[in-house]
């Protein structure tokens, strides 16, 4: 957009604030665009962005080839914090918020989480919440009906349905250090598709960019993809992190990517040890936990959710049970017996497992 053109807005805004406190009279903002850009050179009507949660109420301003979003005072006391709490209970837990589960059930795991009486109690309670919310049911509902449906998830499709079964097994090492290319992998895809290509940068700068760039778009291309003009005030990311419940979910898993999964390992103040830098580098720490497969795969989800906001034509929500889940379901049932099996032998034979 031109200088003059934000210019002529934002003193179109400002004016409208000083003149009708609560921005809702279409009148006076009629007038103040009569003044500002001459009569008949305009066109305005009200309107609501329902690209968010919850709607966002305003004006459209039309002004030459230009849209302009005008909001209303409400706008700005737009408040929902209820999501960032839930996320910052599950952090205790080093735990992201879960896609594809209700909030229902969320609140009951983070009440089970609150009531842990130190880290290393929330720790278990989240790897509690964390088998219950995914069982293999579910597991097998990801891999055979929802990944599928994600272009991007192609070339790691098979190697992702193979950690479910090796989970089953109870080889979490095996598990976790297969999994965690493909959340690599996943997160380049993304950033591909946001102009993000530097196939040669493993930097955790580099991923972290990537996760920036969707919050970005969310904002301009997403929930204001129809407007050229907006005030600032409302499309920052604080603005953002204090209402919106799809950009706090995503903010959420950029969080957690740089404070415990990619941070410098000197500097990783978590206990889970689900830590890329110390897996993939040897340090070999107890990574390898039920629970920790189990976050990579709900990081997993929650960047099949960012895929979907960005132009995947994927539901937000899983599908029900399919005739090939539910093979599939049996087959993993194979597997967790056989893996029940080897657990006894190697503890009767007093073999480490």
């Amino acid at each position: 957009m031109q200088n003059n053109i934000d210019n002529i807005f934002r003193k179109i805004h400002r004016t409208f604030k000083r003149k009708n406190n609560k921005c809702d009279n279409i009148e006076i903002l009629n007038a103040i665009l009569n003044e500002k850009l001459g009569i008949g050179e305009f066109s305005v009507h009200p309107t609501a962005i329902t690209n968010t949660m919850n709607n966002l109420h305003g004006f459209c301003v039309c002004y030459k080839e230009y849209k302009a979003f005008i909001p209303q005072l409400e706008v700005y006391r737009s408040k929902n914090t209820l999501i960032k709490a839930m996320g910052e209970t599950l952090n205790e837990a080093e735990i992201i918020l879960p896609n594809y589960v209700s909030l229902g059930i969320i609140s009951h795991h983070c009440g089970q989480i609150n009531k842990a009486p130190s880290r290393d109690m929330k720790i278990l309670a989240g790897e509690r919440s964390l088998t219950s919310m995914f069982p293999p049911e579910v597991l097998s509902l990801l891999v055979i009906e929802h990944y599928t449906k994600f272009p991007v998830l192609e070339k790691c499709l098979v190697q992702i349905r193979e950690t479910t079964e090796t989970y089953c097994l109870g080889l979490y090492r095996s598990a976790i250090t297969t999994l965690l290319p493909c959340i690599e992998s996943i997160i380049r895809s993304l950033g591909i598709r946001l102009g993000l290509d530097e196939p040669e940068n493993v930097g955790t700068k580099f991923l972290l960019s990537i996760y920036d760039a969707w919050l970005k778009f969310y904002i301009n291309d997403y929930v204001y993809r129809d407007y050229d003009w907006k005030p600032i005030c409302i499309s920052s990311k604080e603005f953002f992190s204090g209402f919106e419940e799809r950009y706090q979910i995503a903010l959420n898993g950029r969080n957690y990517i740089e404070k415990h999964l990619y941070q410098n390992t000197q500097n990783d103040t978590g206990i889970s040890n689900l830590n890329r830098h110390s897996i993939l580098h040897g340090f070999m720490t107890e990574y390898y936990t039920k629970g920790n497969y189990l976050r990579l795969i709900n990081l997993l989800n929650n960047l099949c959710f960012m895929l979907t906001i960005s132009g995947d034509p994927v539901s937000l929500f899983l599908s029900c049970d399919t005739v090939r889940s539910e093979a599939f379901l049996l087959n993993l049932a194979i597997f967790e017996r056989a893996g029940m099996n080897r657990a006894i032998f190697l503890d009767k034979q007093n073999i480490t497992r």
